[in-house]
């Protein structure tokens, strides 16, 4: 009798450890799962890295804020305009001219018209210069409407110049409706102390 207890109680000492190992190697598994978990899913990476892309693609493209500009800063087609900073000439900027033109982007919807703006500039200064469609915004005479830019093949690009060169350029905008007046506006994108003009377009 006493050898079957002994028998029995043994029996249930090594029932007892083996469970006791199995719910420390399950919690062990709980513990490792959690952890993977717990690091970033490629789903969240995918998104910064998106929002990341999204914003350097946004940079670059030419600004939708109004230009304020005084009233003797107002020029016409033709007019070669000095800029200043602090009295000293920095660049000469003219406008050559402004019309309409049939040349398109064959992969772009077509918009229904396309104006073309010609440009020189001149560069005075020591430090190299680069006006692109960046500096300039095309609108309504009223200010009611500002129009995207346009980019077709042939269209000029502009170049970076030394002291003493010079570059003429293209910008392109396009517009749903035909328009006879036009307002241009410039302004520097590298220093505020250069003050912005706008010149006076008449397609008629």
């Amino acid at each position: 009798m006493k050898k079957s207890v002994a028998v029995l109680l043994c029996l249930s000492l090594c029932m007892a450890g083996t469970a006791c190992g199995t719910t420390q190697k399950q919690a062990g598994n709980s513990s490792s799962s959690q952890s993977i978990s717990a690091s970033p899913s490629p789903s969240s990476e995918n998104s910064e890295n998106t929002s990341s892309s999204s914003k350097i693609q946004a940079e670059g493209t030419p600004s939708k804020e109004k230009v304020e500009v005084d009233e003797n800063r107002e020029y016409l087609v033709g007019d070669t305009v000095k800029l200043k900073l602090k009295d000293k000439i920095q660049y000469e900027l003219t406008i050559n001219s402004i019309s309409y033109t049939e040349k398109r982007d064959e992969y772009v919807p077509d918009p229904g018209y396309v104006v073309v703006v010609n440009y020189t500039y001149k560069n005075v200064a020591e430090d190299a210069l680069l006006i692109d469609d960046m500096r300039f915004q095309l609108m309504k005479p009223d200010e009611s409407v500002l129009y995207d830019s346009y980019y077709y093949p042939d269209l000029k690009v502009a170049e970076s110049v030394t002291k003493g060169n010079s570059c003429t350029a293209e910008v392109a905008y396009a517009m749903n409706e035909k328009q006879q007046q036009l307002t241009l506006t410039y302004r520097d994108t590298v220093t505020d102390e250069i003050l912005p003009f706008k010149v006076h377009i008449d397609l008629a």
